[in-house]
């Protein structure tokens, strides 16, 4: 054979097993962590110098975002328990992300981690850092890893992970509170013009049906009153507390409960719009049950009323009881669901 052939022979197959190799590593590597962040509490996983070396340090086919605190009282850090809560409220929401195993948040304690604090020079946590996988390399200037800026908006840093992974970040946090000044810059209703265009003309169309004989102070009125309803609605409906309180939206589920965060003091957006809906339609229901279904005159009519309205009632208590037991599980009471 020739020996130049031969030579490439060897070379191809020495590169072929150091390929599999490697794939082999990387893949036990995002296997490992994988396990880690599905038994770690809310997706954050606590781990040791030794372990990063191998599973953050080197590389891989995964994002990694770090979070170097100190949380134990001794330490006397007074940032490290809101910079571990807004950890946590990102870590938790993307346990449930459809590219859950793609961005990994890993915690790093004193106890258990020194060695790290000293490699990274990190005499005052809190501190985060980004570690991007191997395709995401050039979003940091193929650089081993980068800062991330934990004091400022939770929204701020969730914008940049996801431009930095290539993967969307969410958080459960909602204590964001903006400034006055930027509050005043926001529009009052945050609703789309389509939106309030169709409302107002159902409400402006209800209230001129109940005139008779219209003139002008009725039409006045019947607009009035259609612009009374509406905001009335925006301000019961959920919507503007979810706008003050600038929460993050869930991540994309089938199911209903992954519409709530499981932490009692964090909420996604849906959580008002969907328990205030529910609560408006069982308490309109029960007022039409008690007061209007009785003095339908017909009485094919007044039953057939009758029976929605307590099936609506029904309905809607059930969901509130399950809105209840998924925010808290200890919750004792069931209906439906």
């Amino acid at each position: 054979m020739n020996p130049k052939k031969a030579l490439w022979l060897v070379w191809l197959a020495l590169f072929s097993i150091l390929s599999f190799v490697t794939a082999s590593t990387k893949k036990s590597r995002h296997n490992e962590m994988k396990k880690l962040a599905a038994s770690a509490p809310n997706g954050l996983i606590q781990m040791s110098d030794t372990q990063a070396e191998e599973l953050v340090f080197s590389s891989n086919d995964y994002n990694v975002f770090a979070l170097f605190t100190a949380s134990n009282p001794k330490y006397g850090c007074d940032q490290c328990i809101p910079a571990l809560k807004t950890f946590k409220s990102m870590a938790e929401p993307m346990t449930k992300a459809k590219n859950s195993d793609k961005i990994f948040f890993v915690r790093f304690e004193p106890e258990n981690a020194m060695p790290l604090f000293r490699k990274f020079q990190i005499p005052d946590p809190p501190k985060g850092y980004f570690f991007a996988s191997e395709a995401n390399a050039k979003n940091i200037n193929n650089k081993p890893y980068i800062q991330i800026n934990l004091f400022r908006p939770t929204s701020e840093i969730t914008t940049e992970l996801t431009k930095l992974s290539g993967i969307k970040v969410y958080s459960s946090i909602y204590f964001d509170a903006p400034s006055k000044n930027e509050l005043l810059k926001r529009p009052f209703l945050p609703f789309s013009s389509e939106f309030l265009s169709v409302g107002m003309a159902v409400a402006i169309s209800f209230s001129m049906l109940r005139q008779e004989n219209m003139s002008v102070f009725k039409f006045f009125y019947g607009i009035v009153s259609a612009v009374t309803i509406v905001v009335f609605l925006v301000l019961s409906s959920g919507f503007v507390w979810t706008r003050i309180k600038r929460a993050s939206t869930a991540p994309p589920s089938d199911t209903l409960a992954s519409n709530f965060s499981s932490g009692l003091q964090d909420q996604y957006s849906n959580e008002p719009i969907l328990v205030s809906s529910c609560y408006g339609i069982t308490a309109s229901s029960f007022i039409f049950l008690t007061k209007k279904a009785p003095t339908i005159k017909n009485p094919i009519a007044r039953s057939i009323a009758i029976l929605l309205a307590l099936i609506s009632v029904f309905v809607g208590t059930s969901y509130l009881y399950m809105f209840f037991k998924i925010k808290s599980p200890t919750y004792p009471y069931t209906l439906l669901f």
